[in-house]
């Protein structure tokens, strides 16, 4: 019964997320209403939670935080999930994605399901970026290049500040070419690392297959460790069993020193034994 709970409660999580968009870069006085209003004609809305509040005080609980606005003064937007009750209503939310609903505060909608669906070769990936840096410097950075369907800055969860690195999305192909072309281009005083985005499987297996060349000892190649030292492997020691406590220990003696129990009727035996005399040594004659 208990498995079944667990699994009927695991569909509906997954149908509610289907039904669920993420929006993005949302200003800090956005309220519930705002949201609604935004929405209403994409579909009915369920419900809409507020998140990535970072709080004035780290004493305050994020909830509070959230409702009476006291937020970091250096990071003044948030995100939210928007939950839908039919997914037709996650469909056409998907149309107000870039939308601008205040100054300077472009809008990021995304489906919370399906995330490979990301298109990596309309992408870049940008490193050494300022912590402090807004979404929509980033976005006008990279806008000459052609439109901008999405920017996204990576942020660290408890400051609220971003990790030095996000990713630009484009609406053409055309345009990752001339973005790469930023390469090494200044923003915000800091020369920027502009390179093609990579899905997360191919990057491991490169720098796997880099690992398993160079030879290092105790690591074999991308599929896996190789056998270690003493390991069970092909043409590899065996490696000496652990001792548990169920198994007997050695009777040889080990390199610690180990005291012997005085067996009782040999010491009885050495009581009734008398002691010899010492000889006396025979007198030398002198003639």
């Amino acid at each position: 019964m208990k498995r079944q709970r667990l699994k009927a409660r695991k569909e509906e999580e997954e149908m509610k997320r289907k039904r669920t968009v993420f929006v993005g870069n949302l200003p800090i006085s956005c309220t519930r209403k705002t949201l609604q209003s935004l929405f209403r004609d994409q579909g009915s809305i369920e419900s809409i939670r507020f998140r990535s509040v970072v709080r004035e005080d780290p004493a305050m609980s994020r909830k509070v935080a959230a409702i009476q606005r006291k937020v970091h003064p250096k990071k003044q937007s948030m995100n939210a999930y928007v939950v839908f009750k039919d997914e037709d209503g996650v469909s056409r939310a998907l149309e107000r994605n870039g939308m601008e609903i205040e100054k300077d505060f472009h809008i990021r909608v995304d489906r919370v399901t399906d995330n490979s669906a990301h298109d990596h070769k309309r992408s870049v990936f940008v490193g050494n970026l300022s912590f402090e840096i807004k979404e929509l410097t980033f976005r006008r950075h990279f806008e000459k290049c052609g439109p901008v369907e999405a920017v996204r800055l990576v942020r660290d969860q408890n400051s609220g500040l971003g990790k030095g690195f996000g990713y630009v999305l484009f609406e053409s192909a055309d345009s990752v070419q001339l973005a790469l072309e930023l390469d090494g281009s200044q923003l915000e005083a800091r020369a920027i690392r502009v390179k093609r985005s990579v899905k997360k499987e191919k990057q491991k297996n490169k720098t796997d297959g880099k690992k398993g060349s160079a030879g290092r000892p105790g690591k074999g190649p991308a599929k896996g460790p190789g056998p270690e030292r003493g390991g069970g492997g092909r043409g590899g020691f065996k490696s000496p069993k652990k001792f548990s406590g169920t198994q007997p220990r050695s009777s040889k003696s080990s390199g610690s020193f180990r005291g012997e129990m005085v067996d009782p009727n040999k010491k009885s035996k050495q009581k009734g034994l008398k002691k010899k005399k010492p000889k006396k040594p025979k007198k030398t004659v002198h003639i």
